[in-house]
């Protein structure tokens, strides 16, 4: 008999983070014959409970705990409303046979696994506000719980941590499925990818360590008396020096600055700060030059300027101007690492499906999970990549006006006999009676 019962941290959890939770009496111990689970909670299935409005609650929570034959039937449900009523804290009956699903050996969900069941009646009613939102918290909030107890990790939660029902029974069973946030408002089953994916990134954002606030900004500094210069009110931008020298003969309200500089820190100039560099304001200049250490040159340049309190910085040249090299053609020939396969007369959907892209008609639950639609003759659907999937890759073209598939394969791969390919190409691209219509794209494996 199983020993490990989920305990009520998980409840103070739940409203903690938001969540309204009512406790069926007794549910801390209730199970089904098996007990508790054996050392963890393995896996967190979604279902809807195939029930209408008028036993929304506690009529089909009742029915579920008390009531069923298989009793209990889930840990927890949701309510319309958005409220979770707990009933099992062990082991339930709610899985049934079906499987193998990663780690999960066929027939034993049962005895591993966690069941929420959303109060919906599996045939097109939409799912509410509430119920998406608590679903999605409670998914977030026990994936945290599971991570906290050392039963799961963060990986692990994005890859087999989160299952649905139709994921599991994939040929008898449909749930989720109905109108929602991850169907986009349609009456299919769930894109539950992109639901875990969700939940995933929830758990990763309450496990990722707070940022340290920001150093405050040092106050602003006192002002010094009398460090301001006259002829610069600190209301007035800030002069800079250009860094050509001024020399004689220059004329302008450059020079009216420097001589007024010259008057108030030696003296008034006898002509005045008329904005004529002449002979007088060069001996002025050459005077200030020979007092403070600088070359006696008579000229303005950048290290008399600083010294007379300008902020003389030299003006850097324009950066070069480098043209933009235009952006290369689009190819209609690429390498398509995710391809496309299209159902053709005659391919029965799913498994003949994966029969023809791995060899392996038992991968059809992975075609399923990425193409929650059901396709039609014509159409294209996704096939997925990755972890336990074989790697398919080949080439991919756009079809141009007037192209066949001995011209498309050509294309791809010029110095090859196109017969060699030719049966692939009809494969996955629609059977050797459909007409290529241009603009769309075709897949060959290589």
């Amino acid at each position: 008999m199983g020993a490990i019962y989920v305990d009520r941290e998980l409840i103070d959890m739940y409203r903690f983070f938001g969540l309204t939770v009512n406790e069926v009496a007794g549910w801390e111990r209730r199970s089904r014959a098996s007990g508790g689970f054996p050392t963890k909670v393995e896996v967190l299935w979604g279902h809807h409970t195939a029930s209408g409005p008028a036993s929304d609650g506690w009529p089909t929570v009742n029915y579920g705990t008390f009531g069923a034959p298989a009793k209990p039937i889930a840990n927890e449900y949701h309510d319309r409303q958005g409220v979770i009523w707990f009933s099992a804290g062990g082991a339930t009956n709610t899985e049934g046979a079906g499987g193998p699903w990663h780690h999960i050996s066929k027939d034993m969900a049962n005895a591993v696994s966690w069941s929420m069941e959303v109060m919906n009646n599996g045939v097109g009613e939409p799912y509410t506000d509430a119920q998406e939102h608590t679903l999605l918290m409670a998914n977030i909030v026990f994936s945290l719980y599971c991570i906290k107890r050392g039963w799961w990790t963060l990986e692990e939660l994005r890859n087999n941590r989160l299952g649905t029902h139709f994921e599991w029974a994939p040929t008898r069973k449909i749930d989720l499925r109905g109108p929602s946030r991850w169907t986009g408002g349609a009456n299919v089953k769930w894109n539950y990818n992109q639901f875990r994916e969700d939940v995933y990134q929830g758990v990763k954002y309450l496990l990722t360590p707070a940022q340290p606030e920001p150093e405050p900004l040092p106050p602003e500094p006192e002002p010094i008396p009398g460090g301001s210069l006259p002829w610069a009110p600190i209301t007035e931008p800030e002069r800079v020096w250009v860094p050509d020298p001024m020399a004689q003969r220059e004329q302008g309200q450059r020079v009216v600055e420097v001589q007024f500089c010259l008057s108030v820190l030696q003296g008034p100039l006898p002509g005045g700060c008329d904005g004529d560099y002449g002979p007088t304001t060069a001996d002025h200049v050459r005077w200030w030059q020979g007092s403070h250490g600088l070359p006696v040159t008579g000229e303005v340049d950048i290290q008399t300027a600083r010294s007379l309190g300008f902020n003389a910085v030299p003006q850097p040249p324009p950066p070069p101007v480098v043209p933009i090299p235009a952006p290369p053609a689009a190819s209609d020939v690429w390498i398509e690492p995710n391809p496309f396969f299209m159902i053709h007369a005659g391919a029965r959907w799913a498994y003949t499906v994966a029969q023809h892209v791995w060899g392996n008609g038992n991968l059809y639950p992975h075609l399923e999970a990425a193409n929650p639609t059901w396709p039609a003759i014509g159409q294209h659907i996704r096939v997925p990549n990755g972890a336990g999937l074989p790697v398919v890759v080949g080439g991919a073209a756009t079809v141009r006006p007037g192209d066949g598939p001995y011209s498309i394969l050509r294309r791809l791969w010029p110095n090859d006999d196109p017969n060699m390919r030719l049966s692939n190409f009809y494969k996955w691209n629609g059977g050797t009676n459909r007409a290529l219509q241009p603009g769309e794209k075709v897949f060959i494996p290589v």
